[in-house]
């Protein structure tokens, strides 16, 4: 075997596997059209060396002739790959251009099968022999064809089409760019132009040997396909980063007990990692779709999580959601999921991702840290009212005082021969009235000394509260020589809140002013409550003419333990912060500027 036998069949060789190897990567990642296109164009350079064989060892111009009239359809369908890889890696390309130069090139192949002896020669009169490699190799005599200008003036589109995709490419800055500029564009330029020109000129017998596209190509072929693997190589170390990051971030998660999932909208099936799977109480190996994810909720939750679903999928894409789920044991645990949605360039909902954590230990905190709570508050309602025995007792002592007075007189009558009935029925009406002056005091007292395990909201109107708080403070606000003016709005409407719980703050608050004006030794103490209704929020307000709050204080007034009463506890005002935190409420306070503090107590009003 001569050795342009080895070397041509070696290219094409060469050329076949490189297409084979490229096709394969495409196979495995059809979005990477580049790798299409060159081993589409591999493929087609695989068949060429055979026709350049072909030119070489032809014994008579006709075999000559037919054998170059076939070779330009490997050329032409090569040319038209490389013009779309260029288009696909570079992704510069202007597209009327590259059109115009697929045109071209299908001009060209029809033009070449249309003649007879095809574009190149109009008729070959002979062949003459040189010597190539140690072997004889034919070479045309003949006249060029007429048609050729098609040929040339397709590559000169085509080679234009590769030029201003290469400058726009390396104008844009970027070294990965720029590298594919040299690589792709100027390889095709510097190499496949040369074989073209080399061709030419056979053609036209300006130089004495035979056609050379081979090699040129060959080259082409090798440095194209070195361009790519390197984006292979660098794709396959991509991978192995993520695989590796991946297992980061599972061991990371798994660390802080967090579950990652997603859950695919086009197959309605939800991936989750093994720490999802535990805490949902799902098998390592049983298929999860939405379906089977709502069988994991708790019935109650079900539908709050279908409406946070449904707002995730209709508004900003954001999901959030704290929802129980029962395991197989039977067993609740609290989670806390959130997500994101993604869509498609056409807005459609594809995937939605996120991360989901165990809260039950954090809601068993939180309902042990409510329960306090709720212990230290009414341990300060019963001490409180501790502190208010004396006032209860003398509030209670008048209506059963007129009580028994009034029943000494009406039992005094019906000895009378000739009793009054209007005054015995008068006496009946306000012994009645006292019952249930004392009945009410007793019954607000019982709430306060109850001990609730909730606290029950109920729409609270304000005014009946402030009413029912100074009727209960009277005989305080009287032995401390005080007065109590009331400015309450109009109209005000109510709040959602516990009635009980804003009687304490309230108490607390009135109670704080009456302190403060005695600590001062002022004898024309006054306390004023005022309500009033501003954008949508119920305002109580608590001011009194007492020295202040100290500037010490200040910063400090709603801290648990922070006081500036002897032997007070500094519980009260803390309470009260919680308990109108917990009504979404807010609690302020500070000095008025002539003197004296005011609290003001702000609470959502319940929309009619």
């Amino acid at each position: 075997m001569n050795l342009i036998t080895i070397l041509w069949s070696m290219a094409a060789a060469i050329s076949l596997s490189l297409g084979g190897i490229h096709g394969t990567v495409w196979f495995s990642d059809r979005k990477v059209r580049a790798e299409l296109w060159f081993a589409v164009a591999a493929v087609c350079m695989c068949t060429y060396p055979f026709f350049d064989m072909a030119m070489m060892r032809a014994s008579t111009a006709a075999a000559y002739g037919e054998a170059a009239r076939w070779a330009l359809l490997p050329i032409a369908l090569m040319t038209a790959a490389m013009l779309m890889l260029v288009h696909s890696h570079m992704g510069t390309g202007r597209r009327w251009l590259l059109i115009l130069a697929l045109t071209s090139r299908l001009g060209a192949i029809v033009v070449n099968l249309a003649c007879p002896q095809g574009l190149f020669f109009d008729s070959i009169e002979g062949l003459r022999t040189v010597t190539l490699l140690g072997e004889a190799v034919s070479l045309p005599v003949g006249v060029p064809g007429r048609w050729m200008w098609v040929e040339h003036l397709g590559a000169v589109i085509w080679m234009g089409y590769v030029a201003d995709a290469s400058v726009r490419l390396w104008r844009k800055g970027d070294a990965e760019g720029r590298r594919r500029v040299a690589m792709i564009g100027g390889g095709i330029l510097l190499i496949f132009v040369p074989g073209l020109v080399q061709a030419s000129l056979v053609v036209r017998q300006v130089i004495s040997v035979p056609v050379m596209v081979t090699p040129f190509f060959t080259v082409l072929m090798l440095a194209m396909g070195f361009e790519l693997s390197r984006d292979v190589l660098r794709a396959a170390q991509l991978s192995h980063s993520l695989a590796e990051s991946e297992k980061r971030l599972a061991l990371a998660a798994t660390a802080a007990q967090l579950a990652l999932w997603e859950w695919d909208l086009r197959t309605n099936l939800i991936w989750v990692s093994n720490e999802g799977r535990r805490i949902y109480g799902v098998g390592q190996d049983e298929e999860i779709d939405f379906q089977r994810f709502v069988a994991t909720l708790h019935p109650e939750d079900r539908d709050m999580v279908a409406v946070e679903v449904d707002k995730t999928m209709s508004g900003a894409g954001l999901f959030s959601a704290e929802y129980r789920v029962v395991v197989p044991d039977g067993k609740e645990r609290w989670v806390a999921a959130s997500g994101r949605l993604e869509r498609d360039a056409k807005g459609r909902a594809l995937l939605l991702r996120g991360v989901s954590m165990d809260i039950s230990e954090k809601k068993r905190s939180e309902q042990e840290l409510m329960q306090k709570r709720q212990d230290l508050t009414h341990l300060s309602r019963v001490s409180m009212l501790g502190e208010l025995a004396g006032t209860i007792a003398h509030e209670l002592n008048q209506p059963l005082a007129a009580m028994l007075s009034n029943s000494q007189v009406g039992r005094g009558m019906f000895d009378s021969p000739d009793p009054d009935l209007n005054e015995l029925a008068s006496i009946l009406e306000d012994i009645t009235s006292d019952a249930k002056r004392a009945g009410s005091i007793i019954h607000g007292m019982r709430a306060m000394f109850k001990k609730e395990s909730l606290v029950e909201m109920q729409p609270v109107n304000i005014h009946e509260a402030v009413n029912q708080v100074c009727s209960l403070l009277h005989s305080e606000i009287v032995v401390r020589k005080a007065k109590v003016t009331l400015v309450l709005a109009e109209s005000l409407p109510d709040v959602m809140a516990g009635r009980v719980e804003i009687q304490q703050v309230l108490i607390n608050l009135v109670l704080n002013s009456l302190d403060a004006i005695k600590a001062a030794g002022n004898s024309l103490g006054q306390v004023r409550i005022s309500t009033e209704h501003r954008d949508g929020r119920v305002i109580i307000s608590v001011s009194d003419n007492g020295p202040g709050i100290a500037p010490e204080m200040l910063t400090r007034l709603f801290e648990a333990f922070a006081t500036s009463k002897p032997g007070g506890l500094g519980l009260g005002l803390a309470i009260s912060m919680g308990i109108i935190k917990n009504f979404e409420g807010d609690l302020t306070g500070g000095n008025l500027p002539g003197g004296g503090a005011a609290f003001h107590i702000s609470l959502p009003a319940i929309r009619e």
